[in-house]
């Protein structure tokens, strides 16, 4: 009963979803004064295909199809109706066809004939048949409304060799796991047009349905209750091959009039006959870096200062890189590389996360955390270190190289003094070590060291000196042992939490008149600030045994994606003693404090970047950490350009300064790296749009967020943590310094 439930709806007895108004819009439209009757709209080159499904005089399904043009000048649809009749003794399948009447189309305009009907958007819909002739409202239900999914929506025929019947199937729903619904249009006995329903779940283009005949009531007769008949079923599996439909289908429907009758078909094509609408094409599932290839017709979010959104642009990317960007409108029927469909859509520079230690649980963990970035549209990150375990530089090159799906992945490795760790392969006690130290990083392919808190000033200097010498760029805690500015005058280039200052500078007072200082002090030397804003707040929630805050942290959307390895370690952070312990009211003042410091050095200018200390901290996971961190940023007063500007103009720009041998990347520019995010609505307006891209490219590699989430679901996560029990959040955070 609950697939006749659905037919019901689809067939016009709950008409309560609508289309954003497109005209005409595409997909089905029912009249809700004449339930069970109706139209498949669909698109099919210059013209419009238009499939009546209604009854005859006797009750009995009945189709007519009708090719229409649509003439803009007074905003109608134009077409025939034709009849088809099956040719059952014809060597060759065949059919007689003739035309039996015509219809036009008018959308949102006012009509006696649809008085009293509740819809945001509606149709009229002139018909003649021979001697019937009527005007019917009709409203927009199932159209392509997702239209960025890989959408198999449309009208579907067996080819020239099997021609005249077919099918409708409208599909709804996100994800690979969605509904469609069928109307299967075939012949009966004396060859009369016939038409089933029916409708049920399909998975990655694959369904198996269950059919009904519907009796209904004559186009001229008052309504009267649809009844319905099972008469078999169909089978479809529909995939995209070079971003082209395509598909097989098994049918075998009973005749309800002889059930040893029955219309049958085998491994049968699908092939469409009609097209998504212009600007409705799907995205593709996945693309190389080694096509050239161009996002055409789409309105460009460049990010480079001063330049607003640009409409109706072509994006061309080679190689991993954007090689050209014009405003041509005849680009798209001259270029001969792949192109994705852009109208519609918003292209934006991809998300950085600045501040991850993607090792944290382990090897699987860390593969499998390159594909949560990239499907939250994050294409850039900095590994700042946890261990030598794990080959970090290396899994940036399977990233790079299109093993895995990942963002570019620069390597920072951490640097301890003797008091801050008891790790031996981490510490470094001594100007000569220091040296050691960083030679080891640049033998490995590290792109950065990474300061803590307890190194010692000969060896802070030891360090700069190689850094000069090695091109190895100094990040990291601003270390205690000198003051503040001494470092940053030595050359830190980045300071890894909100936290350093208020540390090393405000020896733990939270004195706000003190802020515009120390904003002087780092734009006086460039020194940029990732605030780590979101496992601050993960931080202070759960402190002082709050057991609901760490359940509502650890299941947080992504929780879903992310390995039991990774959750082991929230466990054992949240029941450390300085977590059970802690006090909750005087952290929350503390993180309205860093709060306020953030918002005082943005003001000032100094530049900052988005970074989240994922993933040993509850709730703040690969990727998704970036959104939680994005939305605290723009809390703390900064508005949303400029947020994302955090996390795309000023990441290139660290990384440019930096590493000045690196692609360019961060906006968008002949030149830069073929890093961008494809969404919805623009992205300068909400943040919550960059949650849900609908399209990442990374390096010239391009996926849907339809074929990521397939991906994502397909994840082995129960893989146990290959860590010791001492939790890795611990030493690299130290968190009884910001009590």
């Amino acid at each position: 009963m609950k697939t006749l439930r659905y037919v019901v709806w689809i067939m016009g007895c709950l008409i309560s979803l609508h289309s954003v108004a497109r005209i005409p819009a595409t997909g089905l439209w029912v009249p809700p004064k004449h339930n069970g009757h109706g139209i498949d709209l669909q698109k099919a080159g210059p013209n419009y295909v238009v499939l009546f499904y209604t009854y005859d005089d006797q009750q009995q399904p009945i189709w007519y199809l009708g090719v229409a043009s649509w003439q803009a000048n007074a905003e109608i649809l134009v077409g025939g109706l034709d009849e088809y009749r099956y040719e059952h003794g014809a060597a060759e399948p065949t059919q007689r066809v003739g035309q039996v009447g015509e219809f036009t189309l008018t959308f949102d305009q006012p009509d006696p004939a649809c008085e009293g009907v509740d819809a945001a958007h509606h149709a009229t819909f002139n018909w003649q048949l021979g001697a019937q002739q009527g005007s019917w409202c009709l409203v927009s239900t199932l159209a392509q409304s997702d239209v960025r999914q890989v959408d198999f929506t449309g009208q579907y025929f067996s080819g020239s060799e099997d021609s005249g019947w077919g099918y409708s199937l409208d599909y709804q729903g996100t994800g690979p796991e969605r509904t469609v619904a069928a109307l299967v249009y075939y012949y009966g006995l004396d060859g009369s047009p016939l038409w089933a329903l029916g409708s049920g779940a399909s998975r990655n283009g694959q369904s198996t349905l269950d059919m009904n005949h519907v009796i209904g009531y004559c186009r001229t007769c008052p309504p009267v209750a649809l009844s319905f008949t099972p008469i078999g079923h169909v089978t479809l599996q529909l995939n995209l091959q070079h971003n082209q439909r395509v598909g097989l289908n098994q049918i075998e429907l009973r005749h309800y009039q002889s059930e040893a009758q029955v219309w049958q078909r085998t491994d049968a094509p699908l092939i469409p006959l009609s097209e998504p609408e212009p600007g409705m094409n799907p995205l593709p599932a996945q693309l190389g870096a080694e096509q050239s290839t161009a996002v055409v017709d789409v309105k460009l979010v460049p990010m480079t200062t001063g330049l607003p959104v640009l409409e109706h642009q072509n994006v061309v990317f080679e190689q991993g890189q954007i090689i050209d960007i014009n405003q041509d409108p005849s680009f798209a029927s001259r270029f001969t590389g792949t192109q994705i469909e852009g109208r519609g859509l918003y292209l934006a520079p991809g998300l950085s996360e600045m501040h991850l230690h993607i090792n944290t649980g382990g090897l699987q963990a860390a593969e499998q955390a390159g594909l949560l970035l990239i499907a939250n549209g994050v294409t850039t990150a900095l590994n700042t270190g946890n261990d030598f375990a794990i080959d970090v530089p290396q899994l940036g090159e399977r990233f790079e190289q299109g093993e895995l799906i990942g963002p570019t992945l620069y390597a920072g490795q951490v640097a301890y003094g003797v008091a801050d760790n008891s790790n031996p392969s981490l510490t470094v006690s001594s100007p000569a070590e220091a040296t050691a130290y960083a030679e080891r990083l640049d033998l490995e392919a590290y792109d950065f060291i990474k300061f803590y808190w307890q190194l010692t000033g000969p060896t802070i200097t030891q360090f700069f000196l190689e850094s000069e010498r090695l091109s190895l760029p100094v990040i990291g805690h601003i270390p205690q042992t000198q003051a503040m500015f001494r470092s940053l005058f030595q050359g830190q280039k980045l300071a890894v939490h909100i936290q350093e200052p208020h540390v090393t500078h405000l020896n733990f007072q939270r004195d706000d008149s003190r802020l515009p200082e120390v904003a002087e002090i780092f734009l006086e030397h460039g020194t940029y600030m990732s605030p780590t804003l979101a496992v601050f707040e993960s931080y202070v929630n759960i402190s002082g045994n709050e057991t609901e805050a760490y359940q509502a942290l650890i299941t947080r959307e992504g929780h879903q994606f992310t390995p039991q390895a990774v959750k082991n370690i929230w466990r054992n952070y949240f029941n450390q003693p300085f977590i059970q312990n802690g006090d909750q009211e005087d952290l929350q003042d503390l993180m309205a404090f860093y709060m306020r410091m953030t918002w005082v050095l943005f003001e000032a200018g100094v530049p900052l970047l988005s970074g989240t200390d994922a993933t040993g901290f509850p709730g703040v996971m690969a990727g998704y950490g970036v959104h939680e961190e994005l939305r605290l940023l723009h809390e703390a007063g900064i508005p949303v350009p400029e947020v994302l500007a955090i996390s795309t103009r000023n990441a290139g720009q660290f990384i440019q300064q930096t590493l000045p041998n690196e692609t360019p990347f961060g906006t968008i520019e002949t030149g830069h790296r073929a890093d961008f995010i494809l969404t919805e609505a623009n992205p300068l307006d909400s943040l919550e749009t960059l949650k849900t891209p609908s399209g990442v490219m990374a390096r010239g590699r391009f996926w849907s967020q339809d074929h990521l989430q397939s991906l994502l679901l397909s994840l082995d996560l129960k893989q146990a943590s290959t860590e010791p029990a001492h939790n890795k959040a611990l030493p690299h955070c130290n968190h009884q310094h910001i009590h």
